[in-house]
């Protein structure tokens, strides 16, 4: 996460140290439209605190639960419980976002959830 955040902070840098003579204003989205970059994302306790946060809690803790999880776990079946992560995601996007399947969405997610079943009856 520390990477992701020294990247996002050097390109953001880069982008302000290029405005040299429009008062510290970007064309950052190539349509025209000149963004102001004096109001860096990092000087927000805000924006600093939710990006710590999501490093802890999804990042870390997360990780090192499923970590944990996985050792009481046959590496087959983890296997195929892991394969449902798109699941998860199409169905968060769905419930919160409004986003829509496609039949070919239906189709990959019904077969996953197949072979999860089928995996779960095997003894």
């Amino acid at each position: 996460m520390a990477c992701f955040v020294g990247v996002w902070f050097l390109v953001e840098r880069l982008m302000a140290w290029s405005a040299v003579d429009d008062g510290g204003a970007v064309d950052d989205d190539g349509l025209g439209r000149l963004h102001d970059t004096h109001g860096s994302w990092l000087a927000s306790p805000n924006a600093l605190l939710l990006t710590a946060f999501m490093a802890v809690g999804p990042g870390w803790l997360c990780g090192w639960w499923q970590t944990v999880a996985q050792a009481s776990v046959p590496a087959a079946r983890a296997a195929v419980l892991l394969a449902t992560t798109p699941l998860w995601g199409a169905a968060w996007a769905a419930a919160t976002m409004g986003e829509r399947m496609t039949t070919m969405g239906w189709v990959g997610g019904l077969t996953v959830v197949g072979g999860t079943m089928l995996v779960a009856l095997e003894r």
